[in-house]
């Protein structure tokens, strides 16, 4: 279920990579300059990137939110890689100061204005942090924020993106974080083992009908999607993405 329409404007321009951050061992962070640029964007919404010399364009959520990114003059984009921490040819060797082309934004408006609801709850996985991230910091800069549930799974430790961001927010009671590890566990981990399941949603849903986000593999959606029908809430109360 998607919310809302897109009223943003696409248009293509080009700009340099300010930063490339190692996220974990299968992503980068990329930070795009946006000092000379003005996009206008939706937390949850994405672009087009690709090296400005080479035609192949791919979509990537953005996983700031609009008033970070404006803060900044940054543009934060989750971005698949190999073991060496390369990209597909799109962004081949993609460094600072590398020259890429930018277009979007793309999707819908997915948080009204103002927001009615006390209650969001955000169930990732793997990449799928990257536009629930974007919504999220929306949510947490809006005063009174509501109340925020984040329910992450990944295969290894090392697998979780912005774990140490979540587990501050965590910390300071912004946010209630529920980890799981699917594949490989450390001897001391004491957050959930393997998959997402039932009494996990159920604990973070809480006897309340949030409004839902779901973003991940495609499997890992409709898994999701029906144990959050089987925790009572409705088809028009979750929105999906596929990763």
């Amino acid at each position: 279920m998607r919310w809302g329409s897109s009223d943003t404007v696409s248009a293509a321009f080009r700009t340099r990579i300010a930063s490339v951050h190692r996220e974990t061992p299968h992503a980068a962070l990329l930070r795009v300059d946006l000092a000379h640029h003005r996009l206008t964007f939706h937390p949850g919404q994405s672009v087009s990137i690709g090296l400005s010399d080479q035609p192949v364009r791919k979509r990537y959520s953005i996983a700031c939110s609009p008033r970070q990114a404006e803060h900044t003059g940054l543009l934060e984009l989750l971005v698949k890689t190999d073991v060496r921490g390369r990209a597909d040819v799109h962004l081949a060797d993609v460094a600072k100061g590398a020259e890429v082309e930018i277009d979007g934004p793309f999707g819908r408006l997915l948080l009204p204005d103002p927001l009615a609801d006390p209650h969001l709850l955000f169930v990732s996985g793997g990449l799928g942090i990257a536009p629930l991230r974007s919504i999220m910091w929306t949510a947490l800069e809006l005063a009174p924020a509501p109340d925020i549930g984040v329910v992450y799974s990944a295969r290894s430790a090392k697998e979780f993106a912005f774990a140490a961001e979540l587990r501050r927010l965590h910390g300071q009671g912004q946010i209630q974080l529920r980890l799981a590890i699917t594949r490989e566990v450390p001897d001391n981990w004491e957050s959930h083992r393997g998959r997402i399941n039932q009494a996990m949603l159920a604990a973070a849903v809480g006897g309340h009908s949030p409004r839902c986000f779901v973003c991940g593999p495609d499997s890992f959606v409709g898994d999701v999607r029906s144990m959050l029908r089987d925790c009572g809430i409705p088809n028009h109360r979750i929105w999906q993405d596929e990763h």
